[in-house]
């Protein structure tokens, strides 16, 4: 198992939701962000960004502009 199988597995096991907003698989720009059960209601924390190239970790961020940048300078590599 690598670096990216490792971060996909605590996702799911930390009830972390991941969308996948660009690219795919290893290489790919993602945005995670983790839901709670308060009373009747599911409430969602501050979602982070994560840029992952060819299965290495670029970057986590809570800005969506600064990991789109980051993703359009390394999805070609």
């Amino acid at each position: 198992m690598d670096k990216f199988d490792y971060w996909l597995k605590g996702c799911e096991e930390n009830n972390t939701k991941l969308w996948c907003l660009e690219g795919e698989g290893k290489t790919a720009l993602y945005k995670l962000q983790r839901w709670i059960m308060m009373g009747n209601n599911s409430v969602g924390d501050i979602p982070t960004y994560h840029v992952w190239v060819k299965g290495e970790w670029l970057t986590a961020t809570t800005d969506y502009q600064a990991a789109l940048a980051v993703w359009n300078n390394h999805k070609g590599d």
